[in-house]
């Protein structure tokens, strides 16, 4: 057997790549969509809608599970940063038109 013959396409990874990026997307949409969730719970229990104490909790775990899989902690950590900014956002938006409509 050919040793070339093993070799994937550069197109054939990007196609992986794409895939991956797709579900990566779709992941990140699920976990935005339970801001509404969140923010009724939130409402609820009486909390702030931006939890400091949680988002430490959250990214602690993350980098935890950042070095479990030997990526780079900082910068995992920093997508989280993000993914967490993006749910709080979402909370507001959804509070603001919550305020709209009483």
């Amino acid at each position: 057997m050919n040793k070339e013959e093993d070799i994937p396409s550069i197109e054939d990874v990007r196609e992986e790549i794409r895939k991956i990026d797709d579900v990566i997307i779709q992941m990140i949409a699920d976990r935005v969509n339970l801001a509404e969730k969140v923010l009724k719970a939130k409402k609820m229990d009486n909390l702030e809608i931006n939890d400091e104490k949680q988002n430490e909790i959250v990214l602690k775990r993350v980098e935890e599970s950042a070095v479990k899989n030997g990526l780079d902690v900082d910068i995992v950590r920093e997508i989280f940063v993000k993914l967490i900014e993006m749910n709080i956002k979402k909370q507001y938006e959804l509070l603001n038109k919550i305020n709209q409509i009483k």
